[in-house]
């Protein structure tokens, strides 16, 4: 599914939507402006998909999103899909670093904009992050999701994410308390 361009990573999604395919691609220092702008919109957005809120997320620290845009792939990447030239979505996968649990990486910040819905894009994204964990021999993704977000819920389910618990009250957006369900993609299993 995925072709090398260079150091770069395109894959390609067959949209339902659209009239022409979607890229996904590695971001890199070159998207930051694009990155961050999307991040944040997806802060306002979808409050309840993510565990930091805006004036406290990594959008607030350019310095900080940058690095995170240029580490290695063995320790992060972030993934990006586009709409011609314009980013719609975003999945980071971030690598363990500790001995005993570097075989492990989290899937976070997985974004699709309203206006590129349905039309593929979050699986080719959850696709680049499996092959691109795959590419490092993990055994284990892991992820979390509110109780609210059932489409994203279904989605990981239908890559082949299972839970292994929920945590009640895991999120507090607006007042409102939230489930997280935690869940694994067993890398070792799955195809």
């Amino acid at each position: 599914m995925g072709r090398h361009k260079g150091r770069t990573r395109w894959w390609t999604c067959t949209p339902r939507v659209y009239d022409r395919p979607m890229k996904v691609r590695a971001l890199t220092g070159d998207d930051l402006d694009a990155f961050l702008a999307l991040r944040k919109k997806a802060l306002t957005l979808a409050p309840s998909a993510f565990g930091s809120s805006p004036g406290e997320d990594i959008s607030d620290d350019p310095a900080r999103a940058l690095a995170s845009l240029r580490d290695p792939p063995e320790v992060g990447v972030t993934f990006g899909g586009f709409d011609a030239e314009a980013l719609v979505g975003l999945a980071t996968l971030r690598v363990s670093q500790r001995r005993k649990t570097r075989h492990q990486a989290a899937v976070y910040g997985m974004y699709v904009a309203p206006s590129a819905r349905r039309a593929g894009l979050g699986r080719a994204l959850l696709e680049a992050l499996v092959a691109h964990g795959r590419s490092l021999d993990l055994a284990v993704l892991g992820l979390s999701v509110s109780e609210d977000a059932v489409a994203a819920r279904r989605l990981y389910e239908s890559i082949g994410f299972v839970t292994w618990g929920v945590e009640p009250a895991g999120l507090c957006v607006d007042g409102t308390f939230l489930d997280v369900r935690h869940m694994q993609l067993d890398l070792r299993t799955s195809d």
